[in-house]
């Protein structure tokens, strides 16, 4: 099965107050270190809203999944938000396998839609969801065929407001 890995960068930081793709992380940014862990996991990434822009702007995570569908033959997305600095090749791997609708990451009994891969076959719930701007990714996940994939919290901590990062 193949895997696509796309890495979500359109979103628009209010509470950062500024890009938190372009925050320094590293040796680069925290885009470009992200993107490295999709990259070693899987052998390739895309940069939602950076490299390919959305197909229908505005429409958040779906929106983001819905060109990530749309930009590739994959069997299956690989999507993860920009802002999990802690994210390992391993985990990406363990939701790129399996065969439901999507594999999801999962702490302490939450969903993270934003570290999970999709099957191909969603592609037309997306684009529905989307022309009826349903947007949310929990209902999204409430449609479909769910297998959650435990994951340690701390690998899943994401940088939202200046207070997350660290000193």
């Amino acid at each position: 099965m193949r895997v696509a890995g796309f890495v979500l960068a359109g979103g628009r930081s209010t509470r950062m107050g500024r890009d938190k793709a372009l925050l320094p992380w590293g040796a680069g940014t925290l885009l470009e270190h992200i993107a490295g862990v999709v990259r070693e996991a899987l052998g390739n990434v895309a940069v939602i809203g950076r490299e390919i822009p959305d197909l229908i702007p505005d429409c958040g995570p779906l929106g983001g999944l819905l060109t990530a569908l749309q930009n590739t033959d994959a069997d299956r997305v690989l999507i993860v938000a920009c802002d999990m600095p802690h994210l390992t090749p391993e985990l990406l791997r363990d939701l790129g396998r399996g065969d439901a609708d999507a594999m999801v990451a999962e702490t302490d009994g939450r969903l993270h839609p934003l570290c999970a891969s999709y099957h191909r076959r969603v592609l037309p719930l997306v684009e529905a969801l989307v022309v009826q701007r349903s947007l949310k990714m929990h209902d999204f996940l409430s449609q479909i065929q769910v297998q959650r994939v435990p994951a340690d919290a701390k690998l899943l901590k994401n940088l939202n407001t200046p207070e997350d990062l660290p000193q």
